[in-house]
């Protein structure tokens, strides 16, 4: 990455949480281990001093994320997010287009992923240093993975090796065609 390189995030948190909905509340917001599952989700780019801002996009209606002590953390906006997923990440770079260049990074990375260890972040970041364009984490599938139209039978096994996307997507701002999308790019390496 040229050092005068920065990095951006997008936090896609507009979610309503239709396929889970026995809680009524957006899974982003539910309780996991003391914080919210969007705390969580933050942690480890908070932890870097080397992200610039945060934009958590945020559903219109959204009464949950003003009540969160985060809500007020200085390096942490907010925009309003569309309908579907891609909407909230163009909603995210346009909140940005005033702040990054086109050789800075932006990374994706959903509220309602908890998991996101560290070490995976400074991984992918590490990865990309020299990438042109992008990339994204994968995790090997240490399962078998069956596919299926929803009621249908078992119409056989998926052949894969890795998994994408489990983590954040990174994409230099001048290929923001690629962010939000199913996929951004290849892990050309595998997870070590």
């Amino acid at each position: 990455m040229p050092r005068h390189s920065k990095r951006w995030v997008i936090v896609p948190a507009a979610g309503s949480s239709r396929r889970m909905a026995a809680s009524g509340q957006p899974k982003q917001y539910l309780q996991l281990a003391g914080r919210s599952v969007i705390e969580w989700a933050l942690a480890p780019f908070l932890e870097r001093s080397d992200c610039e801002r945060i934009v958590v996009v945020l559903a219109e209606q959204d009464r949950h994320w003003s009540e969160l002590p985060l809500a007020r953390h200085p390096r942490i906006s907010t925009a309003i997010g569309g309908t579907e997923r891609v909407d909230s990440v163009r909603a995210g770079l346009r909140a940005l287009v005033a702040l990054a260049n086109d050789d800075d990074w932006v990374l994706v990375h959903d509220a309602a992923r908890p998991c996101l260890r560290a070490t995976d972040l400074s991984r992918l970041i590490d990865e990309l240093a020299d990438d042109g364009v992008g990339g994204l984490l994968a995790a090997p599938v240490v399962d078998t993975l069956k596919r299926s139209v929803l009621g249908s039978p078992l119409n056989g096994y998926v052949g894969i090796t890795f998994i994408a996307c489990i983590a954040p997507e990174s994409a230099h701002v001048r290929e923001k065609s690629l962010l939000g999308s199913p996929v951004v790019g290849a892990n050309r390496h595998p997870p070590g």
